[in-house]
């Protein structure tokens, strides 16, 4: 079986996308890092309600 990507293969999507980033398929190519926030707070177990 052979997968085939069509990304934004809907008309009214492709139209508000400048023709310039269909032209040079590189553009939607990057590296980038992938930072996340996590907050992890800590509690006195006698102050913590069930």
């Amino acid at each position: 079986m052979e997968f085939e990507w069509t990304p934004y293969k809907d008309s009214t999507i492709r139209e508000v996308i400048p023709d310039e980033f269909f032209v040079n398929p590189n553009a939607w190519h990057m590296n980038v890092s992938l930072v996340m926030y996590t907050t992890i707070e800590m509690h006195e177990t006698v102050r913590v309600l069930r």
